[in-house]
This record gives C-alpha cells, sequence and structure tokens, in this order.
C-alpha cells in the first residue's frame, strides 16, 4: 500500500529523515510517536509527495511518489495538518465536500458520501450547517477526519494528536473500504 525505503531528507547540514524504512498494508493503522522536531511531519509531508526526499524512495499502491505523479496519487490519499485545517468562513458541510466539488462528484454522490462519513462518525446531521467557531473541539476533529476521508479511497495521513485517534474512533472511519491510516504524535510524559 504505501512503502518507503531508505528515505532521508536533509535541510541545510541537518538531517531531519534519516534511511527510514516503513511498510504500511492496506487497512492498518500506523502511529508514528517521537519528541517535537524529529521529523515526523517531514515524515508524512515525504510520503503525500508534499515535501520530496532527498534519497530513497516513496511507493503508494504499487506507483512511485515522484513530483511528476505526487499530485494524481495525492488525490487518492486523505491528508489533515495538524489543526485539522477546517476554514473558518465555510459550513461544515462545505469543509468536508471540498475536495469532492473540485474532483467533479454529483450532487448525489457527494450526498451519500456526506451521509455515510457524518454515521460512521457519530456527527450530528444538524451541526453540518454550523461554522467551526459554533463546533465543539470534538466536532471540529470529526468533521476534520470527514473531510480527511471525503475522497480518499486507499490512504488516510494526519498530523494528529494520538488520544484524537482513539477518542474518535479511527477504526470506526476506516472501516468504509479498509484505508490505511498513518498519523503522527508527540511523546507524552505522563505525571507519576
Amino acid at each position: 500500500m504505501l512503502e518507503l525505503s531508505k528515505v532521508t531528507k536533509v535541510y541545510g547540514d541537518v538531517p531531519v529523515v534519516w534511511d527510514v524504512d516503513l511498510f504500511i498494508p492496506a487497512g492498518q493503522i500506523t502511529i508514528i510517536i517521537g519528541p517535537s522536531g524529529c521529523g515526523k511531519s517531514t515524515l508524512i509531508r515525504i510520503m503525500n509527495g508534499l515535501v520530496p526526499a532527498d534519497r530513497g524512495s516513496v511507493c503508494f499502491i504499487g506507483a512511485p511518489v515522484t513530483p511528476v505523479t505526487a499530485l494524481s496519487l495525492r488525490l487518492r490519499m486523505g491528508y489533515m495538518i495538524q489543526d485539522g485545517g477546517l476554514f473558518p468562513h465555510l459550513t461544515a458541510r462545505r469543509n468536508v465536500i471540498l475536495m469532492a466539488c473540485e474532483l467533479g462528484w454529483s450532487p448525489a454522490r457527494i450526498n451519500a458520501r456526506v451521509m455515510q462519513l457524518t454515521e460512521l462518525t457519530r456527527f450530528p446531521l444538524d451541526a453540518l450547517d454550523r461554522y467551526p467557531a459554533q463546533l465543539s473541539g470534538g466536532q471540529r476533529q470529526r468533521v476534520a477526519l470527514q473531510s480527511l476521508r471525503q475522497s480518499s479511497d486507499k490512504t488516510m495521513i494526519a498530523r494528529i494528536a494520538l488520544l484524537t485517534v482513539v477518542a474518535i474512533g479511527a477504526v470506526r472511519v476506516s472501516q468504509a473500504g479498509e484505508p490505511s491510516l498513518v498519523t503522527v504524535g508527540s511523546e507524552v510524559k505522563l505525571p507519576r
């Protein structure tokens, strides 16, 4: 599904990602945890072609992720930035369907997908017409997950907190079509 081989990224003289080998099969949830600044976000940007690796290779569904193929492959992945990336001037519904509209989906297909994702994330239907500022933190996270899953049929890559993944039930979200989920989170030291 998603495979990294000897992936390295260096900024100036600083190695950010070094010689990473990783295989993520279809339907698997993978969580990458490390301290702040260790290259987790850079690694997921490399996975979906937003940042090219300096060395090594990335393959998604058997195709190499290169500057030439990245856009077409990225259209088959969901990607969510650290804070969910909701547009504050769009309703929850518009945030969720943004990519589907861009891809030219029919209104019927979009509506069916919204209904499916709303059920999977247990998001209240009446909240779809609210703006992000009118939603609770948990509701905003669910909208971000719906947006992430809206048009992706194979892989979801998210920079969200581990506890968010557990709390929302990423397994439920990933059940629709068995996609992989890759997420990263910072190490958390619990008090003793």
